[in-house]
């Protein structure tokens, strides 16, 4: 009660912009949790307008679809937007080295570090890196099209959101680590570690119990929830754990494998794990590529402190990779196919581009599938994997809505749908910010 009550400060400070009533004891993530966070946001930008506020327990958050407003965060003064915030992590039930694992991540990494992590990851988007990735995605694939046709002369239901899956997994470790993950070759109905860890931590992304008590809880209260999650985790946090668990051991094996082989005189690192390595880790004896992430990083020098990157630090971003490309690239194509099974003339006119194509795709004949574009373009419009950024305003903002710092948070929604009804990709215009398919979306007919 107390600590809900003492931010009336806050209050005040927002009063000027609308948004829901916020109720005891969880502001307004009791609607948020029971609608699911893109349904409620939509439906009070339809209520309150572009930009409104809402209430994390009694953190005050602005959400904004205003597209102005959405180019001056993430352009125009993004010097003083670039950090991000997860509020659970904030208030983290862990302690230790895996409280730090989990604020290493470059999604939520902050100031210098994440700086720092972003200038040694850069090379692997340069283009003379992206044009080698070509002949990896074909063969990931031909592997779909070959398991997708043994399914097909089954006769049985296909869920295309997992075989995509196990493709896009098997991409990150070749294109990311010059590892081959093996994800396709799993015999029906048998579980992939890797892919089963990645869709157990979004399975289980909502906010348990503990997680919830520890945002509201003032913080001399944090020791003993952290004993009670630790002592009656719930199934959620089980197998949040053990997912974890399972992708950092693989990390682990990865880089110590890396350093060995190209950096075998520095120094062994000091242990940092907080679980048992798995004896039967399939990656154990598995050495990335030179030119892997993980050598780019062990390159690196983390500015905050000018010393090199940890192994822990290495293991959370190798993480990152795995969990954003896996979900986001799975969700994208899924999508699009569902798109374009229930619009054959589109899938008509895109079989027709690719028939016309000459040769394998590469990175060099990109710019002979312009329909393909916009079909991914409509599939990310209406079904974007990543509806909402989170950014923290570290000084006071002059916008259409004066925007104080003292660690608000200003989420950045990405409600792209329109009025319109037909779904056809020539119909529309994208217009895509720096931070990715934040857009406003015009019609040109109907």
């Amino acid at each position: 009660v107390v600590s809900y009550c003492t931010n009336w400060q806050a209050r005040l400070k927002f009063k000027h912009i609308p948004g829901p009533v916020p109720s005891f004891p969880l502001g307004n993530l009791k609607v948020i949790r029971k609608k699911q966070i893109y349904k409620a946001y939509t439906d009070w930008q339809a209520k309150y307008g572009d930009t409104f506020k809402v209430f994390f327990v009694r953190q005050p958050i602005i959400v904004t679809t205003d597209p102005n407003l959405v180019r001056q965060i993430t352009v125009k003064d993004f010097n003083k937007f670039h950090d991000r915030v997860a509020p659970t992590l904030n208030r983290s039930l862990f302690t230790g080295a895996r409280m730090e694992a989990a604020q290493s991540g470059m999604v939520i990494a902050r100031g210098a570090f994440w700086g720092s992590l972003r200038a040694g990851v850069q090379p692997m988007f340069h283009s003379h890196h992206l044009a080698t990735y070509a002949e990896t995605i074909n063969q990931a694939v031909d592997d779909v099209i070959v398991n997708l046709d043994q399914l097909a002369e089954s006769g049985e239901e296909v869920d295309m959101f997992r075989q995509l899956g196990r493709m896009t997994m098997q991409v990150i470790g070749a294109a990311a680590f010059g590892v081959h993950f093996d994800t396709q070759s799993a015999g029906k109905g048998e579980e992939v570690p890797l892919v089963k860890a990645a869709k157990t931590v979004f399975d289980n992304s909502t906010p348990a119990f503990w997680s919830l008590a520890a945002m509201i809880a003032p913080e001399f209260l944090l020791p003993p929830i952290r004993l009670l999650a630790r002592t009656f985790p719930g199934q959620n946090m089980t197998e949040s754990r053990e997912a974890f668990e399972t992708l950092y051991d693989a990390s682990d094996a990865l880089i110590e494998n890396s350093r060995k082989k190209y950096n075998s005189d520095s120094q062994k690192p000091a242990p940092w794990t907080w679980f048992k390595s798995n004896p039967n880790n399939p990656y154990k004896d598995t050495v990335p590529a030179e030119n892997s992430v993980i050598s780019m990083l062990m390159k690196a020098n983390n500015k905050a402190t000018g010393t090199p990157f940890n192994h822990m630090q290495i293991a959370a971003q190798t993480n990152t990779m795995i969990l954003a490309g896996y979900e986001t690239t799975a969700n994208t194509l899924a999508y699009s196919v569902y798109l374009l099974g229930k619009n054959p003339e589109a899938q008509q006119q895109l079989l027709q581009e690719i028939d016309q194509s000459q040769g394998r795709p590469g990175y060099d004949s990109l710019h002979q599938f312009p329909y393909a574009a916009a079909v991914i373009n409509e599939a990310l419009r209406l079904y974007p994997p990543a509806t909402v950024l989170s950014r923290v305003a570290t000084e006071d903002v002059q916008a259409s809505q004066p925007v104080p710092s003292s660690g608000f948070l200003a989420a950045v929604l990405g409600c792209q749908k329109t009025a319109c009804k037909s779904v056809l990709p020539d119909q529309f215009t994208l217009l895509p910010f720096g931070t990715g398919m934040i857009s406003q979306t015009y019609c040109r007919s109907n």
